[in-house]
């Protein structure tokens, strides 16, 4: 008999287990980073159902409610530029001014470009009557059309406080270093600063402008003439009852009698009493007028110049504004410094005081009134039925509408609204008229 045979078995290598390992460690990754990525899948899910939420809440200005949600998404992701800017404007909405500004601050740092922002936070300035602030905000980005339309309505922007007085004067450099007015309130005069505030006041039926060191004014009590300090208190009474006094300047005041006018020291004693007219000193000098004639004088008397005018402009008892005498000859009106010597060759049929040294000033031609410089060079055209010399790159001018402001280019940056307008002073404040009487225009962008 034959023998069976069996098929010969192959030796099976085992399984190496290091592979088994690495298999499994790869199974292990595999599922966490899929549960990872589920878990961020559904966080990401699970955010954007919540910011859609805020948003649709926002839509509908649910604002507190939409605010909490957008602080849940701020908590999961605090970069998020969108989120922040979102709560930035429910801030806005809420009046937070303050507030809002510090979430467009913080959405910027994360976003340099981001224009919204930058216009949202601008707006908050200029609610906060932070104008000028808004308007630097808004420069680098002025090409954008809704910057430029908010440029354009910031810079015209402007507040009214209305002020019980009957009539408003020009603005006089004060020796303190700001600007004041005479104005008349229940037919007594006071005076006030170019931010409102009533300065110098009392029963007195006139004020003047004040001495060199700003501690006296003169001013009129039942017809008599004296000296009252800052409070409105009577300090120098006179003996003799003159028509008028002016402030002390150069250590003399000048005052009138009935028949003669003349100059007193600071003790109110006379000094010298034989002119026909004697005005306020300036830089030195004073205008005087004698035998029908003009002279400059300096604070010895000792006489300077003979003027070749034959009129002056006097303004509150002062012929000398912004270191500028108006003189006129013939029929034509020139300017001239205080020492009687003529500035420029501008020659006009009325001219009107300069606001500030080498500004534009206001000139009439025929009927019209255009400006100039003190050269005779011609800034813009008679146009105007009336108009105030420019100040802060602004002008007071009088259309058939009303008074209302233009800037050097001519255009009108606030409408002719008013029944009078006063020039602009250094604060950015103006004297206008309207149905109600006069009020302090404020322009924001100043403030």
């Amino acid at each position: 008999m034959s023998k069976e045979t069996r098929p010969v078995e192959k030796h099976k290598k085992p399984f190496p287990t290091r592979t088994v390992t690495v298999l499994i460690l790869v199974l292990i990754c595999c599922g966490s980073w899929y549960t990872l990525y589920a878990r961020q899948a559904k966080a990401e899910q699970e955010y954007a159902g919540k910011l859609q939420s805020a948003d649709d809440l926002y839509e509908k200005q649910i604002y507190d409610e939409a605010l909490e949600l957008y602080e849940e998404c701020l908590e999961t992701k605090p970069k998020d530029p969108s989120v922040r800017y979102r709560i930035a404007q429910i801030k806005y909405q809420n009046g937070q001014y303050r507030e809002t500004i510090s979430e467009c601050e913080k959405v910027r740092d994360l976003n340099p470009d981001h224009k919204s922002a930058r216009i949202l936070e601008a707006r908050a300035y200029a609610a906060s009557d932070k104008v000028a602030k808004a308007i630097k905000l808004l420069q680098p980005i002025r090409s954008d059309p809704t910057a430029k339309r908010l440029l354009q309505k910031l810079d015209g922007l402007y507040d009214l406080e209305f002020l019980n007085i009957s009539e408003a004067g020009v603005w006089w450099n004060d020796p303190a270093g700001g600007q004041i007015s005479i104005v008349t309130e229940h037919e007594k005069q006071a005076i006030y600063t170019s931010s409102g505030k009533r300065s110098v006041t009392g029963s007195y039926t006139a004020i003047g402008l004040p001495s060199s060191d700003g501690n006296r004014y003169p001013a009129v009590l039942d017809d008599q003439y004296c000296y009252i300090d800052t409070e409105g208190n009577r300090r120098l009474v006179p003996e003799e009852s003159y028509a008028y006094l002016g402030p002390i300047r150069s250590g003399v005041a000048p005052a009138a009698l009935e028949d003669r006018a003349g100059y007193l020291n600071a003790d109110l004693q006379p000094l010298q009493f034989d002119f026909e007219r004697a005005y306020p000193f300036e830089d030195g000098y004073a205008l005087i007028k004698k035998d029908g004639t003009y002279h400059i004088i300096d604070s010895s008397f000792n006489w300077i110049t003979d003027c070749e005018f034959t009129s002056v402009v006097v303004v509150d008892g002062c012929v000398c504004r912004n270191g500028v005498i108006l003189g006129q000859v013939g029929e034509k009106w020139r300017l001239y410094n205080p020492k009687g010597v003529r500035l420029g060759t501008l020659e006009a049929d009325e001219l009107r005081f300069p606001e500030e040294e080498d500004g534009w000033i206001a000139y009439r031609s025929g009927t019209l009134w255009g400006f100039a410089l003190a050269d005779g060079t011609i800034k813009l055209d008679p146009a105007y039925e009336d108009a105030r010399s420019f100040s802060q790159g602004y002008a007071a001018v009088k259309t058939e509408e009303g008074w209302g402001y233009i800037d050097t280019s001519g255009t009108l940056v606030i409408a002719p609204e008013f029944k009078d307008a006063g020039a602009v002073s250094r604060e950015g404040t103006a004297w206008v008229a309207n149905s109600a009487g006069y009020n302090l225009l404020k322009l924001k962008k100043y403030q």
